[in-house]
């Protein structure tokens, strides 16, 4: 759900309660 929300810009973006999505999860193998 992070991947998601980082990668889509909206209104009242909040990026300290979005985050980074983790690379070792979402990253390649």
């Amino acid at each position: 759900m992070r991947y998601v929300l980082a990668q889509s810009e909206y209104e009242d973006k909040d990026h300290d309660v979005v985050g980074e999505p983790d690379p070792l999860i979402v990253g390649a193998p």
